[in-house]
């Protein structure tokens, strides 16, 4: 059966599994220093902006990605400092800066921080000192080329896989507890922990569909509708917390009923089909 018909699997697919995946295609974008990937992973949220309601977000990076659509690729450059020679170690060149500006500057300000005018002059100096002390450092470090760089990931350290392991375990044993909301062919929308059934005008799982009518409208709207408000027209699960006691009590469906479960070879392909997904895209990028 397909998952269009299923409005809880709907709903952990567009509203849980792919936004964590794509806040890890972000990040993995940015720690490479990949536009690209970066650029994708920035319109594949977009449609959550819209979401949520979040109007800066929505009106500025729709502007960014507009504005970056129609440069050529070799004027596409997202610049990205690293601190150690190595990958996935990049930093946006503003954070980079931050972060050197607090290490280089540490215990600087004490005994000045009671005089604005001393103050100003050691921010407006900053600069040009962190400028010739990274020369200096360049000029007379005794560290061989390569030295310092960083060849692995602190997340594949055999300790930390370790512990991921059992992290795994423990979130794999609570799960069991509860049926699999890909796991049944259920056709309400329902909290797969207590058995509520959602109200019919909870909208949470059509999200997906919404949000990308939204951001195309917006587009369409440009440039005088640039301002216009952005509000979130989901209704989410949430509504179901002030249902629970009294006459608005929402009804409560049987967890295990067996017509509710998938067939094992329709689950198995479904299984197959989303971790083929997964991997084509991290190969895509790779």
């Amino acid at each position: 059966m397909p998952l269009e018909v299923i409005p809880t699997g709907r709903h952990w697919v567009d509203n849980f599994l792919l936004p964590t995946l794509l806040i890890h295609q972000f990040e993995r974008a940015e720690r490479e220093g990949d536009i690209d990937l970066k650029l994708l992973t920035l319109q594949r949220m977009m449609k959550y902006f819209f979401l949520a309601g979040h109007m800066h977000y929505a009106c500025y990076l729709t502007q960014y990605l507009l504005e970056m659509a129609s440069l050529h690729a070799e004027a596409k450059v997202d610049l990205v400092c690293r601190h150690h020679a190595g990958y996935w170690n990049a930093v946006s060149a503003d954070q980079f800066g931050e972060q050197t500006a607090i290490k280089m500057g540490k215990g600087g300000l004490k005994g000045m921080t009671l005089s604005a005018e001393l103050v100003s002059e050691w921010i407006d100096a900053f600069p040009i000192t962190a400028h010739v002390s990274d020369r200096l450092d360049v000029v007379y470090s005794d560290d061989k080329p390569g030295k310092s760089a960083q060849n692995y990931h602190k997340e594949e350290l055999k300790h930390r896989c370790v512990l991921d392991a059992k992290d795994r375990d423990l979130i794999y044993a609570k799960v069991e507890k509860y049926p699999h909301p890909l796991e049944d062919v259920c056709p309400h929308l329902y909290n797969p922990i207590n058995g509520q059934i959602a109200p019919v005008d909870v909208n949470v799982a059509d999200s997906i569909t919404i949000g990308e009518k939204m951001q195309r409208e917006y587009i369409a709207s440009l440039p005088k509708g640039f301002y216009n408000p952005i509000s979130s027209p989901i209704k989410t699960m949430s509504v179901l917390k002030k249902q629970t006691k009294g006459k608005n009590i929402r009804p409560v469906m049987d967890l295990w009923t067996p017509s509710y479960v998938v067939p094992l070879a329709y689950l198995s392909a479904f299984r197959k089909e989303l971790e083929s997904l997964i991997e084509l895209d991290i190969q895509t990028h790779t």
